[in-house]
């Protein structure tokens, strides 16, 4: 029987939960340790990890550190699992110099706190065992921009893991009113949310009758994109809400009666087009059709010809697609969404993710 203990928290959706239950769901094969009661306060998590966790580590056999999870203290608890001689498993879903200096450029690439996050990242890595990457598209661009060594033999690769939702039926409904798109996610730079805005204006003055809805998470960081929509006197046509989300309830139900194109990502961060979004697999889970940007990740599964809708990264562009999605024909469109729902089925379910994980955990 192996003892796992989990470093750090559950953070974002699906992952971790889907881990934890398979561990908790086969008793006689494991044991797992889970502490998150101190990560709210900064102060107790650190004397947490100084005093008390190394006991955990110290008696469990296997270290994990789930997705989305950094800091001095998940370092620090990490290099004590190598001092001890424990498996150290890393889901390496972040590179914190991609974030802080890449992504956010909160600090240039020649400043000491870039070469603290990039050693960080080298850090973290050298000290693992195995390290899953979620597809071969990020290893190697994290790889480069990190300077990472790591050995093959460590690599695996576990894709994405979403819950399967409810379906749109059919997928290009003909409501009256106008023709309804989605975004949802967070006010982040890659996901390049004003060329989307910029598209749907262009739209309008071309003649289409369209209206999108935004479903954010920060009122504070809406208010620059609210602020071009007033400007354009759109507000009766691109719609913002902060309340409804897939963790509570109220997304996924309004998705399913409403919405007829999804967008994804339209960033120009070098992150946004090597990344696969959870939004571009959650609206392929609904069979909604969803249109994104390139990505150097996605062809890995999907080819953009028979199943999602990719474009430039430019308004025009976007507006090139919209207009050609709107007229399509209908058993074309609900082919392509089908096939697509094929891709996530063998690829990005909680059982695929749960399956690979179990092999992981089991080999030799």
């Amino acid at each position: 029987m192996k003892k796992i203990y989990i470093v750090g928290e559950a953070k974002g959706a699906y992952r971790t939960q889907a881990f934890v239950k398979m561990l908790l769901d086969h008793p006689d094969q494991f044991r797992v340790k889970y502490n998150s009661w101190s990560y709210s306060r900064r102060i107790t998590r650190a004397l947490r990890s100084l005093f008390i966790n190394p006991f955990s580590i110290l008696f469990s056999d296997v270290v994990y550190v789930p997705a989305l999870n950094v800091g001095v203290d998940i370092l620090y608890e990490v290099l004590l699992a190598r001092l001890f001689n424990k498996e150290v498993i890393i889901e390496y879903y972040v590179s914190v110099y991609d974030t802080v200096v890449l992504d956010r450029k909160m600090f240039s690439p020649s400043s000491m706190m870039a070469k603290l996050a990039m050693t960080y990242d080298q850090l973290l890595v050298k000290a693992a065992d195995k390290v899953i990457f979620l597809n071969a598209c990020e290893y190697n661009r994290y790889a480069e921009i990190s300077k990472l060594s790591i050995d093959a033999d460590k690599v695996r690769i576990i894709p994405l893991c979403i819950e399967r939702r409810g379906k749109l039926t059919p997928v290009k409904q003909n409501p009256p009113g106008p023709f309804s798109m989605c975004w949802w996610g967070s006010y982040l730079p890659l996901h390049g949310l004003e060329k989307i805005i910029d598209s749907v204006k262009l739209l309008i003055d071309s003649g289409e009758d369209v209206r999108l809805y935004i479903f954010g998470n920060n009122p504070q960081k809406a208010e620059k994109y609210m602020k071009t929509v007033n400007g354009y006197g759109l507000n009766d046509q691109i719609v913002f809400n902060d309340e409804y989300s897939f963790s509570n309830g109220l997304l996924e139900p309004f998705l399913l009666s409403n919405c007829q194109l999804a967008f994804g990502l339209f960033g120009e961060s070098d992150k946004a087009k090597n990344v696969i979004p959870n939004k571009i697999l959650d609206a392929v889970a609904m069979k909604c059709p969803i249109i994104t940007g390139p990505s150097n990740a996605l062809p890995d599964y999907f080819d953009g010809i028979n199943d999602l809708f990719y474009c430039d990264s430019t308004p025009e562009a976007i507006v090139a697609e919209v207009k050609k999605i709107i007229t399509m024909d209908q058993f074309n469109l609900e082919t392509r969404t089908e096939i697509a729902y094929e891709i996530f089925d063998e690829h990005f379910t909680i059982e695929k993710y749960r399956e690979k994980m179990m092999q992981l955990l089991t080999e030799e």
